[in-house]
């Protein structure tokens, strides 16, 4: 399914009609990834996986070992021209070195931890000015600083309190002012998915 979503994501940009079969087996994912390369026009793919830890373990290793391999083929500059196009970007909370579990397979040991800090008020405010032709200033600003109180920046909590409220809010009419109660409402919604994941 993974390797679907790739191609369906990539097929714009494939520089003929291509299609680029899945792979069989775990096994032939590095093929997969070179035919893959081969097959788009840009010089440059990010491939952002968010949930590292849900690769099933029937091909954790495969995969991650495959990931591994165009990594270092690349640091050597011997590498394949197409595979040089790849950046892989996890997303979320795990140890990169508990991704590949077979002990005679090298760990995944080449990746960069980012930590992206809480979000100011500033910063909050940034990110609602998307509102700006939905809503006025003052209100955009009482938005940013309500979801600030709730979530102390942290930027993920930021933006899904913000898609809920906004969820409870009619696109036609705008944001005229917060319903009451809307903000708790949302913060409860939030807690409630928190504790489903």
């Amino acid at each position: 399914i993974f390797c679907e979503r790739v191609n369906e994501q990539l097929r714009p940009f494939f520089a003929a009609a291509t299609e680029v079969a899945p792979p069989e087996t775990p096994a032939r994912f590095l093929e997969y990834w070179t035919r893959l390369a081969s097959a788009v026009r840009p010089t440059s793919i990010l491939i952002g996986l968010d949930e590292a830890n849900a690769i099933p373990d029937s091909i954790k290793d495969t995969f991650y070992s495959t990931i591994r391999s165009i990594h270092a083929d690349q640091r050597a500059f011997r590498g394949n021209p197409h595979l040089a196009k790849f950046r892989f970007v996890f997303v979320g909370v795990f140890d990169p070195q508990k991704l590949v579990k077979d002990q005679k397979n090298s760990p995944f040991n080449v990746s960069e931890i980012v930590r992206l800090p809480d979000f100011t008020l500033e910063e909050v405010k940034t990110l609602h000015s998307v509102l700006s032709n939905f809503t006025t200033p003052e209100l955009r600003d009482e938005l940013s600083e309500s979801v600030h109180r709730w979530t102390d920046g942290h930027p993920y909590l930021t933006q899904e309190l913000s898609h809920i409220i906004m969820g409870h809010v009619d696109p036609e009419a705008g944001l005229k002012a917060l319903p009451r109660g809307v903000v708790e409402k949302s913060v409860s919604e939030l807690k409630d998915r928190a504790a489903d994941n």
